[in-house]
């Protein structure tokens, strides 16, 4: 999982009936990076590269996958470091 921080305050939003709270976890912590996997139809070698953006390296999938492009690259490291400030942002606001 690429965002489990996310997924967590996600379901702990809707458990709270915070519903406002949960779209805005959903529409700015997780959607952008099911956009970049839907784009180059390459879940395997997004959520690698999603993983490694976010500091784990996981290395590039196994043939017939590959990685994603430098582009995407470069889109998911900076993705990830918005959602790690968003998800700060939101552990802080709620204790």
């Amino acid at each position: 999982n690429i965002v489990p921080r996310s997924a967590r305050q996600l379901f702990r939003a809707i458990g709270l009936n915070d519903l406002p709270l949960a779209r805005k976890i959903y529409y700015r912590q997780i959607l952008p990076f099911v956009d970049v996997m839907a784009r180059n139809f390459n879940p395997t070698g997004t959520i690698k590269a999603g993983v490694g953006a976010r500091g784990i390296e996981v290395g590039l999938p196994r043939r017939p996958g590959s990685g994603v492009s430098p582009e995407d690259r470069a889109h998911l490291d900076r993705l990830a470091a918005e959602v790690a400030r968003a998800e700060k942002e939101i552990e802080a606001a709620s204790g």
